[in-house]
């Protein structure tokens, strides 16, 4: 126990973990402009790939929100050196997964949508996978308790 309360995570850690908590924190105000604003004040103010992105993301509104929820606490947890964040990045990660299978599966978005919108929708799964990475690495490393 003591082992892990004296490990100290790098400094690369810390600055993976603010800028996973940034990326969240943007998923959570999308999540909320998509639940606030009207369709003429998303389209005036947005590009057609962003748009795209979210509409990809909206279609599947309740693994969305799990996503972007269990990410943000996951992050927080994470800053927090906290080992639970393993657990909701994983929950996170299946959520996004639900998502884009509804989406692109059973939708048919995958025709419909330009290649930036698709490459939009890819990265956030490469940094779901490298969220579950980390803090796996953090417990590992005994950086996270």
């Amino acid at each position: 126990m003591n082992k892990v309360l004296n490990t100290r995570p790098p400094g690369w850690f810390w600055v993976a973990s603010v800028l996973l908590l940034i990326w969240n924190g943007l998923g959570g105000g999308i999540y909320l402009l998509l639940n606030t604003a009207s369709v003429s004040e998303l389209s005036s103010n947005y590009s057609d790939v962003i748009l795209e992105a979210m509409a990809i993301a909206a279609d599947a509104p309740a693994a969305f929100a799990i996503a972007i929820a269990t990410g943000l606490v996951g992050s927080l947890l994470l800053l927090a050196r906290n080992g639970h964040a393993r657990l909701f990045f994983l929950v996170s990660l299946f959520a996004v997964f639900v998502q884009y299978f509804w989406a692109f599966a059973l939708d048919g978005f995958l025709g419909a949508v330009s290649a930036g919108a698709i490459v939009l929708s890819l990265l956030g799964v490469v940094i779901c996978v490298f969220q579950l990475w980390l803090s796996g690495k953090g417990i590992a490393r005994g950086w996270l308790r």
